[in-house]
C-alpha cells in the first residue's frame, strides 16, 4: 500500500537572476557539427539561426542573435536541396 507523500517542486523559471536559470547547456550532435566543448557566450536565441545555417536555410538575424559557427564544421557539410512534393 502506498502512503501519501509530497514531492518538492523544483526547477527554474524564465528570466531570473539565479545562475542555474541563466546558464543552460546547449548540445548539437550529428553531421556538420564539430566535436568539442565550446564555452563562449550563447543563449536560446542562437539555436534557430545555427540550425538554419546547418540546414542551408535563409535566416535573418535579430538583435542579440548569432550563429554558433564555432560548433559547425568548417565549412558546413554540403546539403542536398530539399524540394516540396509537386501537386498532382
Amino acid at each position: 500500500m502506498y502512503s501519501s507523500y509530497t514531492v518538492p517542486i523544483t526547477g527554474t523559471g524564465h528570466g531570473t537572476v539565479q545562475d542555474y536559470d541563466r546558464h543552460v547547456p546547449v548540445a548539437f550532435l550529428g553531421a556538420g557539427i564539430r566535436a568539442g566543448r565550446f564555452e563562449g557566450a550563447c543563449g536560446p536565441e542562437d539555436i534557430a539561426p545555427t540550425l538554419a545555417t546547418l540546414l542551408g536555410l535563409p535566416y535573418v538575424l535579430e538583435d542579440g542573435q548569432r550563429v554558433l559557427a564555432e560548433a559547425l564544421s568548417d565549412p558546413p557539410l554540403p546539403r542536398a536541396p530539399v524540394s516540396a512534393p509537386r501537386p498532382r
